[in-house]
């Protein structure tokens, strides 16, 4: 807990100095009363520092002669590392399952304007991003423009463009690889100083590929979970896990449409027979 001595610790009231919470005191003391013993029971103490412990309790009454309780004994744990990485686990398998009925949700639609919002918007869900923005490739100006975004202002979408190899998303385009950023102003290959829009200045810009082909790039900025944070290589692993199924399900919506102008201007016969 944090403390050198125990002349510390004696005389402390645990449930108020020591409790988080001082009412989480309460249901330990219940369960005492009706098992006679707790174990492996949590609670959540301050440390001297006042960060929190997770501590794994396991105790009994203490009784006198005449069966008068007058105390209480027993074994304390520090579990707070451990906690920690349960929950990763349990969050990493979270993340997992979303991405999953992400690709599923993908599959599902065949308008690009539609996919393009709801690739977005799931993907800010997901990555806890304030800012997503998907682009996408346009093969005569050769440059890209954005499709879909979340978080941005109009006059920023507007004026979005970007050829190949400028940055930030035409240099991810032209090498055709992820790109993660902690802090933009420190980053020694763009050096690009004075960015107000990042509140975090950390990123991530991530090429979205059928195969050999560009369709496009996927960028998210300023990750906002209880505490600004930057973005992790789990969160850049995660979005281009997705950003491989937006560039399949881009280009099968690209193929539906053109299956549905075909069967506009022929028979069912005709077409049948070219495909």
């Amino acid at each position: 807990m944090g403390y050198s001595l125990k002349e510390e610790l004696i005389g402390k009231n645990l449930a108020k100095e020591l409790y988080v919470n001082p009412k989480e005191r309460e249901p330990f003391l219940n369960t005492l009363v009706k098992m006679g013993f707790v174990r492996d029971y949590e609670v959540r103490n301050k440390r001297k520092d006042g960060s929190i412990a997770i501590l794994s309790v396991t105790s009994n009454w203490i009784k006198d002669e005449t069966e008068q309780v007058i105390g209480v004994e027993g074994i304390v744990h520090d579990i707070t590392e451990k906690k920690k990485i349960e929950e990763a686990f349990k969050d990493e398998e979270d993340k997992l399952n979303q991405v999953l009925r992400f690709e599923e949700g993908l599959s599902l639609i065949h308008d690009v304007e539609r996919l393009g919002q709801f690739a977005v918007r799931q993907i800010s869900g997901i990555l806890n991003a304030q800012k997503c923005s998907l682009m996408l490739y346009n093969h005569e100006k050769e440059d890209l423009f954005i499709l879909s975004a979340q978080g941005m202002e109009e006059a920023i979408i507007e004026h979005a463009n970007k050829k190949i190899g400028e940055p930030i998303a035409g240099m991810v385009a032209q090498k055709r690889e992820p790109y993660l950023v902690s802090n933009i102003e420190y980053d020694k290959q763009l050096q690009l100083p004075n960015r107000p829009h990042y509140a975090t200045r950390s990123f991530m810009s991530v090429p979205v590929l059928f195969g050999p082909k560009l369709l496009g790039v996927i960028n998210v900025a300023d990750k906002f979970l209880t505490t600004w944070e930057t973005f992790t290589e789990l969160d850049l692993k995660m979005l281009c896990t997705m950003a491989r199924a937006v560039g399949i399900a881009l280009e099968n919506a690209r193929l539906f449409q053109r299956l549905e102008d075909l069967a506009a201007g022929e028979p069912w016969a005709s077409l049948r027979h070219r495909y």
